[in-house]
């Protein structure tokens, strides 16, 4: 009687349109108490932070980068068109939803094509009570975008095969291709869907007409991203250059089959593939410098992707190196990808906003994501010899399994195989109420009885990222203005994990903004003593420093931010935003000069920022009139000179005045080195390298002469760069 009831065309499609309405009922519900209540609704962070950034950028017509895409591309710029049409976050956030609605209506369909309009059906209900696709509808991610390309492609294959439409064909070539660009490691699966379509042609004559047409298709919807990439950074990329720095994240010494740093790679996303390229780079020189032909070969050749072959090769050294500790580390992976429901490494999972009261409606998608993957994987072992029937379906699954097992476990590896998971999860328990196959009911149970055994075995407990989830509504709140709470939570967060680095950071950064400086610069000057290492921390400390010393006319607490931004400097130089702050010190100081040179080394570093950029112009336009005003004086003179040598922006006019000024600092002492060294400089900066190579030759027989060897190493340098031709701006 109930089959009589959902069988039929007409019927069935009555039964899908009533559930989608209660599915956007549902979806309204959720978002609105995530918005109304949550304040990471309001603030993205981490990757979210830089895809929502790399959005505006898009909008703003900054359509090709510096670098090639180090994630999957089509996510930011879906986030882009949204900026650029004047949308915002809630606008980001009911799309998503509606993606997620879309995504449950084609499972629906998926699954009566494949097993049975209940099926179909039963797959869209597990999908809108799934807990993991309903958090991911209010998170700046491309878990959304992921699952629904992931069932359209699904649904399309399943259409495709037996029709052979050409325009059909088309559609599922373009449509692999958007999954490869909206899930990279994706690309390796067009090879394997291109021989599914030969194989399973109807006739021999046309076997290769359709994979030819399809392949055609999603590498043609791919080329933008590998023409982004050429057109970036030189190198021939398909899609993303950040795979080897990923893998060697889940395969280290330490790692636990979640995410785990890199020592001298910082997490922060913004700055963490810039490390990863120097670490590399440093790499490649050490091994070219001991002769390591070997080790030198494997990181030398390209930029970014040398990067990529750098860090995977140290995660096959160490998968070689500890071959038992890998194959252990690789079934903890697996249990991650099975039963984890509480982890995450941008936000966490497992209703933890329900429970602390930030998204009460989140209630109305109760359902763990780890209870489906047993009885989906019983199925998938059940029907894998259909192969002809289920491939595509098989494999959207176990792509995103190997991904886990290869570089490690994140709800977002895993999501893009919950739509699949949950056809074969109704098609389980199709199976096992139409055909009685009992064993499915034990695959059934395994997911609650796992989630019994995490809790007793400390695997996944939610308590364990109950510090975690504080720092990240406290940087929230944070960044709303929300001072008090937000130093609640980061005391909080504290309490749990005493002498946390980072949460000291967090909590002095909420007392600097309250003005409590006194309070903020006890706990960080303690925090840095135990914890040198950490460039956050240090940070943090230098400019509640500087910030008090302003404030105070404290000349002592300045002296200690700048040797605190110095220090910084050593470990993490290419940290622009300290650079940024110490210059801004140093001109408040009455140091304009010195200044200078920091906000140009920030720029360096970040050639792109408009901060740095407005500081050096303000900083210019009060250091270049003092030495206008003083050139008479040696000294003055020629730091002004190598000042200009060194600005991107000089023109020719003010170079003129460079050379006027190193060559009145040269007749007051023809045999000083500096002033001949910064006459090489101011030479070789005007393309007179002739004159360059002469005048670096004189300062550095002179500071050889003089005893001053470290000055004879740096002219030395120097004076080998203009023999080639290069400025010692070049090099920046």
């Amino acid at each position: 009687m109930a089959e009589a009831r959902v069988n039929g065309p007409a019927r069935w499609r009555r039964w899908l349109l009533a559930l989608l309405a209660l599915g956007a009922l549902q979806q309204g519900l959720i978002l609105a108490g995530h918005w109304a209540h949550n304040p990471l609704a309001r603030v993205p962070l981490d990757d979210a932070r830089v895809y929502w950034s790399w959005a505006g950028d898009i909008a703003g017509g900054g359509l090709v980068g510096d670098t090639p895409f180090l994630s999957a591309p089509l996510y930011p710029y879906f986030l882009g068109l949204v900026r650029a049409c004047g949308g915002g976050l809630l606008a980001a956030y009911v799309l998503q939803g509606l993606m997620r609605l879309a995504t449950a209506a084609l499972l629906a369909c998926s699954g009566r094509r494949l097993v049975s309009p209940q099926a179909g059906l039963g797959a869209a209900l597990l999908y809108l009570l799934l807990a993991d696709p309903a958090e991911a509808t209010g998170r700046i991610l491309n878990d959304s975008l992921q699952a629904l390309l992931a069932a359209a492609l699904l649904w399309q294959a399943l259409r495709v095969a037996p029709q052979r439409r050409p325009g059909g064909i088309v559609v599922f070539g373009v449509m692999t291709g958007l999954n490869v660009l909206a899930n990279p490691p994706l690309l390796a699966a067009i090879p394997v869907l291109v021989a599914w379509l030969a194989l399973t042609a109807p006739a021999p004559a046309s076997r290769w007409h359709a994979p030819a047409a399809a392949a055609a298709a999603a590498l043609l919807t791919i080329a933008p991203a590998t023409l982004h990439n050429r057109v970036a950074s030189g190198e021939w990329i398909a899609v993303s250059a950040q795979g080897g720095v990923t893998f060697s994240h889940g395969n280290a010494a330490g790692a636990d089959g979640t995410y785990h740093p890199i020592p001298g790679v910082t997490a922060d996303r913004v700055q963490q593939n810039r490390d990863a390229f120097r670490v590399a780079a440093e790499a490649a020189q050490d091994a070219a410098g001991a002769g390591d032909a070997h080790g030198a070969g494997g990181v030398a050749s390209g930029g970014w992707r040398r990067t990529s072959a750098y860090f995977l090769r140290r995660g096959l050294a160490y998968w070689a190196s500890e071959p038992g500790a890998a194959a252990a580390l690789l079934l903890r992976k697996a249990r991650w990808f099975f039963t984890g429901q509480h982890y995450g490494d941008v936000y966490l999972a497992g209703g933890r906003d329900r429970r602390e009261g930030l998204w009460p409606t989140l209630l109305l998608a109760p359902l763990p994501a780890a209870w489906i993957t047993f009885p989906a994987f019983a199925m998938l072992l059940l029907v894998w010899r259909r192969w002809r029937d289920t491939l595509p379906l098989l494999l959207l699954v176990l792509v995103p399994l190997a991904v886990v097992l290869a570089f490690f476990y994140s709800p977002r590896y895993r999501m893009p195989a919950l739509g699949p998971m949950a056809v074969l999860a109704a098609w389980s328990l199709h199976a096992l109420l139409a055909e009685r196959r009992r064993i499915l009911a034990g695959a059934w149970l395994l997911g609650p009885v796992a989630a019994c055994v995490n809790a007793r075995t400390s695997f996944d407990r939610p308590q364990a990222f109950a510090a975690q989830y504080d720092q990240k509504v406290g940087t929230a709140l944070l960044e709303q203005g929300r001072y008090p709470e937000a130093e609640a939570r980061f005391r909080s967060a504290l309490q749990r994990q005493p002498g946390d680095p980072g949460f000291s950071t967090s909590l002095g950064e909420a007392l600097r903004r309250q003005q409590r400086s006194g309070e903020a610069l006890s706990l960080l000057r303690a925090a840095v003593t135990a914890h040198p290492e950490d460039p956050l921390l240090r940070r943090t400390l230098a400019v509640t420093l500087a910030e008090e010393a302003v404030t105070s006319g404290d000349d002592s607490l300045a002296a200690e931010a700048e040797l605190e931004f110095r220090r910084l400097l050593q470990q993490t130089p290419e940290d622009w935003l300290a650079l940024d702050n110490l210059g801004r010190l140093l001109e408040r100081q009455g140091r304009a000069g010195e200044a200078v040179f920091q906000f140009l080394e920030g720029l360096r570093w970040a050639p792109e920022n408009a901060l740095l950029a407005q500081h050096l112009e303000q900083a210019l336009a009060r250091v270049l009139p003092y030495f206008r005003a003083n050139a008479a004086d040696p000294q003055t003179a020629a730091a002004g000179a190598w000042l200009v040598a060194h600005l991107p922006q000089a023109g020719p006019k003010l170079l003129d005045e460079a050379l006027a000024w190193a060559r009145a600092a040269r007749q007051s002492s023809p045999s000083d080195p500096d002033f001949l060294d910064t006459l090489a400089a101011v030479h070789a900066r005007r393309g007179e390298f002739a004159d360059a190579v002469a005048a670096a030759s004189a300062a550095l027989e002179a500071a050889r002469a003089g005893g001053r060897e470290d000055l004879a190493g740096e002219i030395a340098v120097r004076l080998a760069r203009y023999q080639a031709g290069r400025t010692d701006l070049s090099e920046n």
